[in-house]
């Protein structure tokens, strides 16, 4: 059973290497450029993080020499969006996002009701995570007087007319962001707050690539 299973995950990612590398029309090879994030395997261990197959698809790509591959640095590629700004997060709204956690401890107790355990039961998941706070979780692991509004990391938007008040996946923008920082650097252009060099974000320098590419005359 497992060799299967694990014959089955071998072709899915071969096939998904053969999809994301194939060259598109009137090209002869595909240039790709991963984030150099996946390059120590991390995007597994970060919290609720899903692991999935990102290092194993570089190593897959290289391998197999399916495509010109290049490592780019993602130096503040999900902080900021592609007009330069600081991504601003939604708060969380979603009911289904807001549940309280599923206990799984052990069946409770007749004699203290179906809907909590006694204090002190390992691995009980019905109290609010708050120290010395012993009331029932009502939002995510916290109770109605504890729990703060979280936002919500999977989207961000620009707070500005001038931008149309777009909404972004967070993903996507990061994406956009790796692929044109890498191009300008490639370039010679100046990178603004995507500079290593600029330690904290700076007002003067927040270009968005629209920007950074219209200038005809820029040097590194």
């Amino acid at each position: 059973m497992r060799f299967r299973q694990a014959t089955v995950r071998e072709r899915e990612l071969d096939r998904e290497v053969d999809r994301l590398c194939r060259p598109r029309h009137g090209d002869t090879k595909t240039l790709l450029v991963y984030g150099n994030g996946a390059r120590g395997s991390l995007f597994g261990r970060t919290r609720r993080n899903v692991k999935g197959p990102a290092k194993q698809l570089a190593d897959r790509v290289v391998r197999r020499k399916k495509a010109v591959f290049v490592w780019a640095d993602e130096f503040r590629t999900s902080k900021l969006d592609v007009h330069g700004q600081r991504c601003i997060h939604p708060v969380e709204k979603r009911p289904r996002m807001l549940r309280p956690d599923r206990c799984k401890a052990a069946p409770r107790l007749p004699e203290n009701g179906p809907e909590m355990h006694p204090a002190g039961v390992q691995g009980c998941r019905c109290r609010c995570s708050k120290d010395g706070c012993t009331s029932k979780r009502t939002k995510g692991c916290r109770c109605e007087r504890h729990f703060r509004p979280v936002p919500q990391h999977s989207v961000c938007y620009h707070n500005s007319e001038e931008h149309g008040h777009r909404m972004w996946n967070r993903d996507v923008v990061a994406a956009l962001n790796i692929g044109c920082r890498f191009l300008a650097g490639a370039l010679g252009l100046r990178l603004g707050n995507w500079d290593r060099s600029v330690k904290k974000l700076d007002e003067e320098k927040q270009l968005g690539w629209a920007e950074i590419f219209s200038f005809s005359t820029c040097q590194a």
